[in-house]
Order: C-alpha cells, then structure tokens, then sequence
C-alpha cells in the first residue's frame, strides 16, 4: 500500500539497505510510479504536496530533518495563519 502512494523505491532510495535478502524483497514489487495525489486530494497546494512527499521519502537517510521540515515554506504558511488567527481572538477577547 505504501508503494502505491510513493512508488518503489529506486536504487538510490535503496542504497543503505545492506541486507541482500531485504533488498530481493523490495525488488520483488511491480515498479509503480510515485502517485498523484491532486487527483485524490483536488485541493492540495504544491506546498503541501512537496512537504507530503518529502515527509514519505522512503530512505530515512534522504528524508528531512526535523528542522527542515520546520523550516519548510509550507508550514511558514501555517504559522503566519495561526499567528493571524490567535491576533483575531486578542482583539475580540480585549
């Protein structure tokens, strides 16, 4: 199931698995491309899309770190929203 999403791996997304008997398992999928998700999520932005899909890299050593994925401009764009919301209810609490 998770390959339907992400697609199989490649061989770089591969490359720190060490274990031959691991790898013959990964290879013994059908090679599925990574899926669309603004068919199944119409309203998706592309921030939201590329911060998705870096958060399901399959090998850990390519996914983002914690900060990076803080530092992302997707979740910029939530904060400024939380920090605009959170403005609102100051004023209407004052």
């Amino acid at each position: 199931m998770i390959f339907d999403i992400i697609g199989t791996p490649n061989e770089e997304e591969k490359s720190f698995i060490t274990d031959k008997k691991a790898l013959d398992y990964l290879d013994s999928f059908d090679l599925k491309q990574r899926a669309d998700l603004t068919k199944r999520f119409p309203a998706i932005t592309d921030l939201a899309l590329d911060f998705l899909f870096k958060m399901l890299t399959f090998n850990p050593f390519l996914r983002p770190t914690i900060q990076e994925c803080l530092d992302h401009p997707y979740l910029k764009t939530i904060a400024d929203y939380f920090k605009e919301d959170l403005k609102k209810q100051i004023e209407v609490n004052r």
